[in-house]
């Protein structure tokens, strides 16, 4: 993973119903690039005097004990701090349940007569009438609550699909490392160019198809590749390890 951490945000809610957030921007200690201030509008001057990721992920995970975690995408989320966790040696509560509020909504929400045009956070907001900041971590984190909490009031027969992972099964080196074979698709992946996989599994068999690369996402049993892919004209994700060729788009 090339990308880094550069905010940490969570919302908890306590057994007696009180609630408790979780704030602090990260130096990432690497140049942000334009296009992705743009996104989130963080620059390396905002977050120059802000404390680099160790102190603060600890911090976080004792904030976060050991409760159960959500997310809206969570398989992003929770890679990087497992990633984190990995390279500090950090110890976490393995047995903690990831859940994921895009997929709990994608659920849930196909299955009514006007469904959202797509599942994306601002998009289920805008859907569901409440307004977001997007790309602000801690307004990300209330907008995820506010879905998950609706789709647990009326849609409590889907709340199974909501469930990703336990930390725990991010276990050993095999979630990180990407296998040498593949180091090149870093570059396609560091410049955002599109290249051509030949792809051992799904229903489209190992023709090539064509991605636009988003990042490499660990996930416990190996790296995943996520993208745009232009076969299934859809994001996907692709384990790195049954990608049998990748080449160059002319």
């Amino acid at each position: 993973m090339q990308d880094k951490i550069i905010e940490i945000a969570g919302v908890k809610i306590t057994s007696d119903l009180s609630i408790q957030t979780y704030h602090q921007l990260i130096n990432p200690l690497v140049t942000i690039k334009k296009e992705n201030s743009q996104i989130h509008g963080l620059t390396n001057k905002i977050l120059k005097d802000s404390p680099t990721l160790k102190k603060p992920l600890r911090s976080f995970w004792d904030f976060v004990g050991k409760t159960p975690l959500m997310a809206h995408n969570a398989t992003f989320d929770i890679s990087f701090m497992a990633k984190a966790n990995f390279d500090y040696q950090y110890p976490h509560h393995g047995l903690t349940k990831v859940y994921d509020s895009c997929k709990f909504a994608r659920s849930a929400l196909k299955k009514i007569e006007n469904p959202p045009e797509n599942y994306k956070l601002s998009t289920l907001a805008s859907f569901l009438n409440f307004s977001l900041e997007h790309h602000v971590a801690l307004e990300d984190s209330f907008a995820s609550l506010k879905i998950f909490a609706h789709l647990l009031e009326n849609h409590p027969g889907d709340f199974h699909k909501s469930y990703l992972l336990t930390l725990k099964q991010y276990k050993d080196n095999k979630s990180f490392q990407l296998p040498k074979k593949f180091n090149d698709l870093m570059d396609f992946i560091e410049l955002k160019k599109d290249f051509e996989i030949q792809y051992k599994g799904g229903t489209q068999g190992t023709i090539w198809r064509r991605v636009s690369p988003i990042g490499l996402i660990p996930m416990p049993n190996g790296i995943m590749l996520y993208g745009h892919c232009h076969l299934d004209d859809k994001p996907k994700s692709f384990a790195v390890k049954k990608i049998k060729n990748y080449r160059g788009v002319g």
